[in-house]
Parts: C-alpha cells; structure tokens; sequence
C-alpha cells in the first residue's frame, strides 16, 4: 500500500506514452520525411493512417512505432541507473515492464493476423504489404519474434539487476 500512488502514476504514464505519445511521435516523424499520413482518435486513442500503396513506405510507416517504443524502454532503463533506490526507481520499472508488454503484444497480434492472412483487419501490416510470399513471411516472422524475444530477455536482464 506504500507504494500505491507510484503504481498508479507509473501506470498511467506509461498508458499516455503508448496510447498517446508513441503514435503522435511517429506521426511527426512521418510528416519531417515528408510521408503523407493521417492521425485519427479512435475512442481513446490515436492512430496513424496511410492509404498509400507503396510497401516500402507502409514498412517504414508501421515500424516507426516500435523504433519509438524501444528508444522508450532504453530511456527508462537509462534512467534506472542513475535513479536511487525507491519510488522513483520502482515507478521506472513499472513504466519499462509495461512498455515492453505493449511491444510484444503488438508484435504477436500482427504475427498472428499476418500468418493466418486476415489482411483486412488492423494489424502490423509490415509483411503483407511488402509482398514476400507464403514459405518467405513465415520465416520473416519467426526471425521477428526471434528479435523481440532476445530483446525482451536482454531488457528483463537490465531489469533484474536494479530489482533488489
């Protein structure tokens, strides 16, 4: 119960940063590159849009979130080290641990809608957009996940050691 007020501060910024911040960065981000995309609310949320054809550009659009996310949880990790032991510290911890959660959702949500082949729906249309074929994206995706696996361990290690 000491710690309450820190969970709920900690909770709360880390949701403005993904819902909020992330989507809004990569929109900014798009339009300094001169990418022609939209931002919309849905209910509580922002979104980017693209309604281009090229891949290469949806690609990069649909990666720019996740470049953002890891910068993001890099930051936070940065921050522990020179962060005493506390709430502080305890509330960077929260904020990482739930911004790798949110990066690894999106990643098996697009995974799965990829593999599966329901296009239509929104998902991470990194793969389905660049036209690889069937035995080539399955592949690709499993050396994506591959990433994040190795990355979330790498990260959790960080981690571990300011857990005392």
């Amino acid at each position: 119960m000491k710690n309450r007020k820190t969970i709920i501060v900690s909770l709360i910024s880390s949701f403005v940063i993904v819902v909020h911040v992330i989507p809004l960065l990569s929109f900014l981000l798009c339009r300094l590159f001169g990418i022609n995309t939209g931002i919309e609310l849905k209910m509580f949320y922002f979104a980017n849009n693209y309604a281009g054809n090229n891949g290469n550009t949806k690609a990069f659009v649909e990666v720019i979130p996740f470049i953002f996310s890891i910068s993001f949880v890099e930051l936070t990790v940065a921050f522990l080290r020179k962060s005493l032991l506390g709430s502080r510290r305890f509330g960077l911890i929260i904020i990482s641990l739930v911004l790798m959660g949110s990066m690894i959702l999106k990643v098996f949500y697009g995974t799965f809608y990829i593999i599966v082949g329901l296009s239509k729906r929104e998902q991470i249309d990194l793969l389905s957009s660049s036209h690889i074929e069937f035995p080539y994206n399955l592949l690709v995706m499993v050396g994506i996940i591959f990433f994040f696996f190795v990355y979330a361990n790498r990260v959790t290690r960080k981690i571990k050691e300011y857990i005392n």
